[in-house]
């Protein structure tokens, strides 16, 4: 029942019977009506607001889910090509040791990180 309809329904009464006796009784009965409703009013935004909290939290753990998903496979991605960077460096080190060649020439950034590279 809402706020709107109390007061509807107040107002009906308060025209049918005039007499004091009925309106001390009304404005009693109003006033619980009133408190009822303000209180339905109350737990049905509490209902929402659980509901809310329940959503975002479903959320949050979608979210974190995929984070943790897309770590692992940029961590994954790193180390494939780490491993690239470091078969590249032998095999320069490998061309330069046979055509002895001083790679930091040709290559002045590349930093061999082989034993027999420079």
């Amino acid at each position: 029942m809402s706020i709107y309809y109390t007061i509807l329904v107040f107002v009906a009464l308060v025209r049918l019977n005039a007499s004091a006796i009925f309106d001390d009784n009304a404005a009693v009965i109003f006033s619980v009506f009133v408190c009822c409703d303000i209180e339905n009013y109350v737990e049905e935004l509490l209902r929402l607001r659980e509901a809310q909290l329940a959503d975002v939290q479903m959320q949050h753990g979608r979210v974190s889910e995929s984070l943790q998903s897309v770590e692992t496979e940029r961590k994954k991605e790193q180390a494939e090509l780490e491993k690239v960077i470091m078969e590249l460096q032998s095999q320069l080190s490998v061309v330069a040791i046979s055509s002895s060649i001083d790679i930091h020439c040709i290559f002045p950034f590349v930093h061999l990180h082989h034993v027999g590279g420079k």
